[in-house]
């Protein structure tokens, strides 16, 4: 073999393993996302730092230079073919041993092994195959002499561009899996829908909001369970599919409630879920901006969610948070017996670094939760609870003994170097955020106080704003703030009174956070990507303590 094949050969299997890996991260993202188009956009116009505008002007610039100055256009149109041509090996280099780093510090991200993952990903191969051996044998006719290192250049170039069109065959394959997988969860949806409409005991409680959802399914499933036979949606499989699924494999007449947890990003998905889970009961919690780019407003976010209790029969009664009583529709509901819940009914509050006391109508409670924000989404729990007939003393007996060790919850351990780590990685909210930040601010006044975050996606036109104001809470309560993002210069000039730290990489975090840790440490860590940086920590620990 000549020494230009042996580069086109490495090339090659450079590129396969980028393929690949390009591949698998891209399946991983469009999995979160639900495959939704919607959330994908979104999550696209929140991270982005290029200004699409500018880049159709440059791009319109260039096409008009190629109409008035033929030759000059092809000039640089060559120049750029021969620097990216050059420069992709190096390109694929660097994948290779990002990979290689990856699958080291188990930190290699790939998809969930579904049904619906392997046909994208047999349909995105074909189509991928066909687009290939069209477009190579385009390649070589282009070129007089195979092998030459012209070709090299051209073929790398050719490499780069395919791996730049991984995400729009992929989403290409999942635009054909879609009738598919719709006609699937239509059949699968008209299977429950019927199952519970032949149900007589069981009886539907649902939970929406933009935030505290799971947390009051979780304390209310709690609280019944002393008394009733309770079943409730695992996790947070709170969509139309995910609840579908739950009354098909779970909710049966041997059980007295289903607490059905609601998610949307959409008017009408609420309602679609009510039409299968048929509740009799539904709470609604705090309403804030989450998600607004996929709702568009604010009010369509408080339409969203009331659906949930236009869709209670008249004997049936609601619970509704202050905060979005606030901004509920006026009229229009069929049931009658509507709660106001507020944070505002519990009395002589005091916080502990591992649980919260509190009086509800003259009663004492004692909660194993850490923030003082869960009493409101507790409180809802507990005045359902009264509804169905539990008196307050077999409530808070209940209550007395919630110890929910969960991913969904806000959670305490041991960190490194004798720090306190303070998961809420779930997901994160701008009211929890800050709810959070105060937390840490309360139970830890003595302590040096770190914020680990990477902000948050789907907040629209109002992401600047709303972050703002979680910057300026950070700014007032933590000493240290690693935000997983690009360098953002005017946080670092408005906020100086902590000391803002900007890395994208998660290994580069752990380490920077490592740094600061420290027995009169706690550390905050907000949002998914702030529970990967956790978890390699106390994997670093882990392996020390080993």
């Amino acid at each position: 073999m000549t020494n230009i094949q042996i580069l086109i050969l490495v090339t090659l299997i450079l590129f396969g393993v980028k393929f690949l890996k390009d591949t698998l991260s891209f399946l991983w993202f469009f999995q979160i996302k639900e495959y939704r188009l919607d959330r994908m956009k979104s999550h696209v116009r929140g991270n982005s730092r290029v200004n699409f505008s500018d880049l159709s002007l440059v791009l319109g610039v260039f096409i008009l230079l190629g109409l008035l100055f033929p030759a000059t256009a092809r000039f640089i149109a060559v120049f750029f073919v021969l620097l990216l041509g050059g420069v992709a090996p190096l390109v694929f280099l660097y994948s290779f041993f990002q990979l290689i780093i990856g699958i080291k510090h188990r930190s290699f991200i790939r998809p969930k092994p579904t049904g619906k993952i392997v046909l994208i990903t047999v349909i995105y191969f074909m189509l991928f195959a066909v687009f290939v051996y069209f477009s190579i044998s385009q390649l070589l006719q282009s070129v007089e002499i195979i092998y030459s290192a012209d070709f090299f250049i051209l073929f790398a170039f050719y490499l780069l561009m395919l791996g730049i069109l991984i995400p729009f065959f992929l989403l290409l394959a999942i635009l054909i899996v879609t009738p598919i997988s719709n006609y699937q969860k239509n059949k699968i949806k008209a299977q429950s829908r019927l199952k519970m409409a032949g149900l007589k005991k069981v009886k539907t409680i649902g939970i929406t909001g933009s935030f505290g959802k799971t947390s009051t399914k979780e304390f209310l499933y709690a609280i019944l369970s002393q008394k009733f036979k309770v079943v409730k949606t695992s996790g947070n499989n709170n969509t139309d599919m995910g609840v579908a699924n739950t009354i098909l494999r779970d909710v049966n007449d041997d059980y007295d409630y289903f607490i059905c947890e609601m998610g949307a990003y959409r008017i009408g998905e609420i309602k679609a879920t009510c039409s299968l889970a048929l509740p009799f009961a539904g709470i609604v919690t705090g309403l804030n901006e989450q998600h607004l780019d996929l709702f568009g407003s604010i009010e369509n976010t408080k339409r969203a969610k009331f659906e949930l209790i236009h869709g209670l029969p008249k004997d049936g009664f609601a619970v509704i948070s202050e905060q979005a009583e606030n901004m509920k529709p006026k009229s229009g509901y069929n049931v009658k017996d509507i709660t106001i819940s507020s944070g505002n009914l519990a009395e002589n509050v005091k916080v502990e670094p591992d649980a919260v006391e509190f009086e509800y109508k003259g009663t004492a409670f004692r909660v194993n939760i850490l923030g003082k924000h869960y009493i409101e989404n507790l409180l809802s729990a507990i005045i359902v609870a009264e509804k169905l007939g539990m008196s307050l003393e077999q409530i808070s007996e209940a209550v007395a003994k919630i110890a929910i060790k969960s991913s969904y919850l806000m959670q305490k351990q041991e960190g490194v170097k004798g720090a306190v780590f303070i998961d809420d990685h779930y997901s994160a909210n701008p009211t929890g955020v800050v709810a959070a930040l105060e937390y840490m601010e309360d139970a830890y006044p003595e302590y040096k106080k770190i914020l680990v975050f990477p902000g948050i996606d789907e907040l629209g036109k109002n992401s600047k704003e709303i972050h703002q104001k979680i910057w300026k809470k950070t700014d007032d309560v933590c000493h240290f703030a690693f935000i997983l993002q690009q360098e953002d210069k005017e946080i670092r000039k408005k906020y100086q009174k902590c000391h803002f730290v900007f890395e994208k990489d998660f290994d580069k975090m752990k380490k920077e956070v490592e740094k600061r840790l420290g027995a009169d440490s706690v550390v905050l860590f907000e949002s998914r990507g702030a529970g990967v940086v956790m978890k390699k920590l106390l994997e670093n620990k882990d392996n020390k303590d080993a």
